[in-house]
């Protein structure tokens, strides 16, 4: 039996569930506004926010946009692995790169109802990964004054540079995290449970690995504090712990790239004749 076969299969089931002689034919909430669409016909409307009750069904399938639409969401995909491979040898390339890709995913359909939860988490994902992106080029541009301004003693350290390195990566880390949100959406459309349950357990990866780093940021800062007061350190403490951040960082990749294939082959078959 062929994918397309199958996809078809699981759309007819999952309207079955819910869908009795035209009508919803039980407890269904509408995706915008929460109110119990039961009774009323599939062609409608939800009587509170006026949202097609098809959307909410996700009957709106990824297979009836528009090529040129489904065409750039196949292009962004790509990029994002492209720069999500690059981001492992060339880290801020790859962002760059990535970024690129994410705002092709994160571009409205044309003529498409779209649920005022996932514009909302849409758009803040591509505010999020803009403010993100120009703060790494802050940073870039910081490392290199600071380089060349110590390079001629004018100073020795850069003011709140630490903050601002933190803050530019929790920022784009939630960008992130929302646009694995938006990557799901596409999934219930399709629909594909693989992809749907993929998406959910990136997120985890890479909420697991922030998690993760922070925790071997807190033992670094440990050992500086029995340094500062004891005056005792083992000099095998860093490389250890930049080991686990190395180990992490090289685990989150491979699995990133995996699943943009994964995401890669089930829009593929959307748009494969």
């Amino acid at each position: 039996m062929s994918v397309m076969a199958v996809q078809k299969e699981q759309i007819v089931e999952h309207v079955k569930n819910h869908v009795v002689d035209g009508h919803i034919g039980e407890d269904f909430e509408c995706l915008n506004c929460g109110y119990n669409l039961r009774t009323l016909a599939v062609e409608g409307d939800c009587p509170e926010c006026g949202m097609g009750v098809k959307v909410s069904l996700r009957k709106d399938l990824l297979r009836d946009a528009s090529p040129a639409w489904l065409m750039m969401i196949v292009r962004g995909l790509k990029l994002l692995r492209l720069g999500v491979i690059l981001a492992f040898p060339m880290l801020y390339i790859g962002v760059v790169v990535g970024t690129v890709g994410f705002f092709h995913l994160l571009q409205k359909q044309s003529g498409r109802e779209e649920p005022t939860k996932d514009r909302n988490l849409r758009l803040a994902a591509q505010g999020l990964l803009s403010i993100g992106a120009m703060g790494f080029i802050g940073v870039m541009v910081s490392i290199g004054w600071a380089v060349f301004a110590m390079e001629r003693g004018m100073f020795t350290e850069v003011p709140y540079f630490d903050v601002l390195f933190l803050g530019v990566h929790a920022v784009y880390l939630l960008g992130v995290l929302l646009a694995w949100r938006n990557v799901r959406v596409l999934g219930e459309r399709i629909p594909d449970d693989k992809l749907i349950n993929g998406c959910k357990r990136v997120t985890w990866e890479w909420i697991g690995a922030a998690g993760g780093i922070l925790g071997i940021g807190l033992l670094a800062n440990i050992g500086n504090v029995i340094y500062t007061q004891y005056g005792h350190y083992n000099w095998l403490y860093a490389p250890v712990l930049m080991g686990f951040v190395c180990l992490i960082l090289l685990w989150l990749w491979w699995r990133t790239v995996k699943f943009c294939g994964i995401v890669i082959e089930s829009v593929g078959e959307v748009i494969r004749p």
